[in-house]
């Protein structure tokens, strides 16, 4: 799931979106956009259109609840594990 792509289109909520896909995510790409009158910009992760910090918390929830029952899908894992580093250090 790459965020910045679906957050350059102006109708996505990638919010809704992450809770209604995550249990399909494996990876993500964590990209921040901001949209212009005709196009987007890539910004910052905490400085765009994406509230990334609801982004980042559904994902490791999603996390926690397959750990719970015992799946284990290494990439997603672990680049939350370090991502969730990264906002525990930013905060």
């Amino acid at each position: 799931m790459c965020v910045g792509s679906y957050a350059s289109r102006a109708e996505n909520d990638v919010e809704s979106m992450v809770d209604e896909f995550a249990e399909s995510v494996n990876f993500v790409h964590l990209r921040n956009v901001r949209k212009t009158e005709r196009s987007f910009v890539e910004t910052d992760h905490l400085d765009g259109d994406v509230d990334m910090f609801t982004v980042m918390s559904r994902l490791l929830k999603e996390q926690d609840r397959r750990r719970n029952i015992g799946v284990r899908q290494q990439g997603l894992i672990c680049t939350l594990e370090a991502l969730s580093f990264l906002i525990n250090y930013t905060f």
